[in-house]
C-alpha cells in the first residue's frame, strides 16, 4: 500500500478525534502563564481572542514550545534540551524533540501551515497582507485538497489558527477565517472562566523571534510527513517519532 493511502486510512480511521477541542485545554494553560512565557492577548471587536507570542511581546523558548504542541492539534508533544556546550547561548535550545502516537492528524490535518490567507491594500486601507495558517483551525475550514485526501474534517465550537506574521491579521482576514470556519463571534460566553470563542488567533510573530524560531523548527515535522506523501525527501523523521537538532539561533 502507498504511503498516501496509509495517510488517508489513518486520518479516516481517527475521523472521532477533534483536533480543536484537544487544543482548547493548551490554550488555556498557555493563557494562565502569560507573564512567564512573555505573550500577550488581546480581542478585537467581534470578540476574536488574539495572541501576540512576538510580534510586540517578547514571546520565548517555551511559548514556541507551547503553541507547536498547540500547532499539532494536542496529539503531539514537544521536549526542549540543550548540549552540553558553553558555546550555545543559554537561553537558545539546541534540540528540539517531537513526538506524536497520531502523526498522520497532529501533522498534516493541523500543523502543516497549509492554508494561504492573504488580503489586497485595498482591502487592509493599508498594506497588502499574507500568511501561511497552520494548527487545528484549517481542519474546520478544510480549505485545502489535501483533506479531501485525508478524508478529515473537525467539527467544532471554537478553533485556534497560527500565524507567522510581523503584525495582526486585518479585520478582513478575520473575517474569512471565521466565515471558512462556520464560527459565529456573536455566541455568548458560557461563563467567565471558559468562553466560547468563535476564534483564537496565536499570532507567532517573526520567524526570528524566540517563540517562532522554537516553533518553526518544530514544524519539520509536518514538513517532512508532507513532503513524503508526495515521494520527496524529508527535511525531519516523519513518523511516530520525529526528532531536530539545530545549533544556537542568531
Amino acid at each position: 500500500m502507498s504511503e498516501h493511502s496509509l495517510c488517508a486510512d489513518a486520518a479516516a480511521s481517527q475521523a472521532s478525534l477533534s483536533v480543536n477541542a484537544l487544543t482548547r485545554p493548551l490554550l488555556e494553560r498557555l493563557l494562565e502563564h502569560m507573564p512567564q512565557t512573555g505573550i500577550e492577548a488581546s480581542r478585537d471587536e467581534t470578540g476574536v481572542l488574539i495572541i501576540d507570542a512576538g510580534i510586540n511581546a517578547p514571546g520565548s523558548v517555551a511559548a514556541g514550545a507551547a503553541i507547536a504542541e498547540i500547532c499539532m492539534g494536542g496529539l503531539g508533544q514537544v521536549r526542549i534540551g540543550a548540549a552540553a556546550s558553553n558555546s550555545a547561548r543559554e537561553e537558545w535550545p539546541t534540540f528540539v524533540e517531537i513526538s506524536s502516537a497520531q502523526p498522520v492528524l497532529a501533522c498534516l490535518a493541523s500543523q502543516y501551515a497549509g492554508w494561504s490567507l492573504s488580503a489586497s491594500k485595498e482591502e487592509t486601507g493599508g498594506k497588502k497582507f499574507f500568511a501561511l495558517g497552520s494548527g487545528p483551525a484549517r481542519s474546520l475550514a478544510c480549505k485545502e485538497p489535501l483533506y479531501e485526501e485525508l478524508r478529515y474534517r473537525d467539527e467544532a465550537r471554537s478553533g485556534c489558527l497560527v500565524l507567522e506574521v510581523d503584525r495582526a491579521p486585518p479585520a478582513v482576514v478575520i473575517a474569512k477565517i471565521l466565515r471558512d470556519c462556520r464560527l459565529d463571534p456573536r455566541r455568548s460566553h458560557a461563563d467567565s472562566h471558559a468562553h466560547r470563542e468563535p476564534r483564537r488567533y496565536d499570532a507567532g510573530g517573526r520567524t526570528g523571534a524566540r517563540s517562532g524560531a522554537a516553533q518553526g523548527t518544530c514544524a519539520g515535522l509536518s514538513t517532512g510527513r508532507h513532503r513524503r506523501r508526495h515521494g520527496e525527501r524529508a527535511v525531519a523523521a516523519a513518523g511516530v517519532r520525529g526528532h531536530r537538532r539545530d545549533g544556537p539561533h542568531q
